[in-house]
């Protein structure tokens, strides 16, 4: 066994102690070392696994692999976090109209689930009905890839975000 095989066991190991084992699916390492697409399904899961991501020098991703990912990073982990699980409206608070929710949700899930109810984010669905509620609001950041019928911060008024060296940092909700 090699020593990148070697290496590659043990980040199993240790990702399994974070995450229930079918969240975890290990890619090819065919010269690229190891690859993991992983599926937290609560905020305490990814700040562990990206605490453990950054004290072992792992590269965290965001989005699909792509070939040249192992080419430019080949004596690291490769992690690709999937957010399939953590997309689950947390609360309605039918006083204050407000509604908190995982960042993994679809604007159609997330639509579906307030109409249900008799609300709405007011939003704009068609453009953005397939994109994931946590991708929706990074893309207001970027005017050029930002949703076509304009910016959404004022509908956001408050954040919780686990930042890469998994420091979960919250802000203050404040209604605007």
């Amino acid at each position: 066994m090699t020593n990148d095989a070697i290496r590659a066991l043990g980040a199993v190991d240790e990702l399994r102690q974070i995450l229930p084992t079918e969240q975890i699916e290990s890619h090819s390492s065919e010269g690229g070392g190891a690859s993991y697409a992983v599926e937290p399904a609560s905020r305490t899961e990814l700040t562990e696994l990206l605490a453990w991501a950054n004290e072992r020098g792992a590269v965290v991703y965001t989005r699909r692999p792509r070939e040249q990912d192992a080419i430019a990073e080949s004596s690291r982990i490769r992690i690709y976090l999937r957010g399939h699980r953590m997309a689950r409206v947390v609360d309605l608070d039918v006083v204050s109209g407000t509604v908190t929710v995982q960042s993994g949700i679809t604007m159609r899930e997330l639509h579906k689930s307030l109409e249900e109810r008799g609300y709405t984010t007011g939003f704009p669905t068609r453009a953005w009905r397939d994109e994931s509620l946590g991708a929706v609001v990074a893309a207001v950041m970027d005017a050029h890839w930002g949703p076509p019928y304009g910016a959404r911060e004022s509908e956001v008024i408050g954040l919780g975000v686990v930042l890469p060296d998994g420091t979960d940092a919250r802000s203050r909700v404040a209604p605007r």
